[in-house]
């Protein structure tokens, strides 16, 4: 047995090696629950054109149980026939190319065109050996593919090997499966050309999702690895930063609430950024996904698409920002946009899940005036019981193909921002208001306790139902309310206190 060991991990060392040791692959680990403490573990591999080496039928990854702080006996994880998509092995990555465009793809051997990327997958199936509260899982045990070059100068995408990692926490009662990113893993850029992108991901369990741009990271050679000290950041070498991975005039931005990334960057430049998502399920961390994304910017014959609101048909709403928009209760409001290019010769394509994300009752409607021109309406009444933030996502392409290129999307943002509207004005409904009403639904003539963080006393609570008609108002003695003797449903509660400030707090009264 020791012997047949000792010659399956020559295996392992001799594919990897050849698999990893010219080509850059750009690893991403998700897992999927099965049952009990069984796994999926899924590996995405990426890998560069320009490397035409054969790729191996099983690639190894590390596990590692952070309770008794040892790595497990290295995993075998095997190449899928298919991917997902339903796409076979070493296809071209998920990219949109002009027609007669040349990519490493194209040319393998010497390497000309556009960089660009094969996909290949991984999968296993693993039982857990304990219920630890954190498992790490990350590419490689014994061959260089869990390293990364130190020197990070972000100059060539041909030069490093990638590093790829997840966490799960299997000290909860409930299993959990990772968030999965929905853009691509490299995206090409339009060079001196503002660019934005929306950076979503989906996580079956309906679990809250943080975002985060985080230092690219490396994990020493040495298996298996006693302590886990030896996973640790990576600076970028100058003039990059964290905030700025690569040399964009200082227009790098991540907005971690969208999520997305904004930035205007030379011909030529390359960015690595490395993105986490970490999940929260009732306030307990359940997992997080690290990934890399490629920058890849290019000179383009075309101009990335604009945006402009119609400012002579909008009724109703407020700018906050250029992309936040306010609107009120029980009125009736439209928000118009026009989507063009400078170009006579565009051929604009929207894609755009307004309908999805807009509440039933709202209107959306787009239409093509012309092939560079698309105009967007919403339309809304929103009622009282649609308070909160809206975000609405617009995703253009042009694909008149002006030269041999990549086509390259250009997302824009609508956060439309809902507040109720009572007799006695306007007001922003928040849960982080500092208030609590427990328990929340409660039945007529029962008690309800307040609990505020704010350092002030509470004198009076008023009742409205959702057309903002005052139905019943109590003064207070004491952090308890009565539930008035009303009909069931949901209704407002406006919270008066001693300085003469007011919360607004959503309360449904059953049965």
């Amino acid at each position: 047995m020791k012997k047949n060991f000792i010659g399956i991990l020559f295996i392992i060392v001799s594919l990897n090696k050849y698999a990893f040791s010219t080509g850059i692959i750009m690893p991403y680990f998700t897992y999927t629950h099965l049952y009990g403490n069984t796994y999926r573990i899924n590996m995405y591999n990426y890998f560069n054109c320009d490397f035409y080496g054969i790729s191996s039928l099983v690639s190894a990854y590390a596990y590692h149980d952070t309770c008794n702080f040892q790595s497990k006996t290295p995993r075998l994880a095997k190449r899928k026939d298919t991917l997902p998509d339903g796409r076979p092995q070493k296809s071209n990555a998920y990219l949109s190319y002009c027609e007669n465009t040349m990519t490493m793809c194209d040319s393998p051997f010497n390497g000309t065109g556009l960089p660009a990327f094969r996909d290949l997958m991984y999968i296993d199936t693993i039982t857990l050996p304990e219920n630890c509260g954190m498992w790490k899982f990350s590419l490689g045990a014994i061959s260089q593919g869990n390293w990364r070059d130190p020197a990070m100068t972000n100059v060539t995408p041909m030069s490093y090997t990638y590093y790829g990692e997840a966490i799960l926490n299997a000290d909860s009662t409930n299993p959990n499966s990772s968030a999965l990113w929905q853009r691509p893993f490299v995206q090409y850029a339009c060079a001196n050309q503002a660019t934005q992108w929306y950076m979503p991901a989906y996580d079956s369990d309906g679990d809250s999702l943080v975002y985060s741009q985080v230092m690219p990271r490396e994990r020493d050679l040495k298996f298996p690895d006693p302590l886990d000290t030896l996973i640790q950041d990576i600076q970028y070498k100058a003039p990059y930063t964290l905030n700025e991975p690569f040399a964009t005039g200082g227009t790098w931005k991540f907005n971690a609430n969208i999520p997305s990334v904004q930035f205007t960057a030379d011909t030529g430049q390359i960015a690595v950024m490395t993105f986490r998502i970490d999940e929260y399920r009732n306030g307990v961390f359940m997992g997080a996904t690290f990934r890399d994304n490629l920058i890849i910017t290019v000179p383009c014959s075309y101009t990335v698409p604009k945006k402009q609101i119609d400012i002579a048909n909008c009724q109703n709403i407020q700018f906050s920002t250029t992309d936040t928009i306010t609107i009120n209760t029980n009125q009736a409001m439209q928000l118009c946009t026009y989507y063009y290019s400078n170009l006579p010769n565009a051929n604009l394509r929207i894609y755009t899940n307004a309908n999805q994300t807009l509440p039933l009752g709202a209107n959306y409607s787009q239409n093509y005036i012309s092939n560079d021109s698309i105009y967007t309406c919403i339309q809304w009444t929103p009622s009282s019981s649609d308070t909160g933030i809206y975000f609405l996502h617009t995703m253009l392409e042009d694909t008149a193909c002006q030269g041999a290129e990549p086509i390259i999307p250009q997302d824009y943002f609508q956060i439309l921002k809902v507040k109720y509207y009572v007799a006695d004005g306007v007001v922003e409904y928040t849960n982080e208001n500092g208030l609590v009403l427990y328990p929340n639904p409660a039945a007529a003539h029962s008690s309800v306790h307040i609990q505020t963080s704010l350092n002030k006393n509470i004198t009076k609570v008023e009742w409205y139902d959702l057309q903002g008609k005052k139905v019943w108002n109590e003064n207070l003695q004491n952090a308890t309310i009565s539930v008035p003797s009303i009909a069931q449903g949901l209704y407002i509660i406006k919270s008066h206190f001693e300085d003469g400030s007011v919360v607004f707090t959503k309360f449904r009264i059953s049965q």
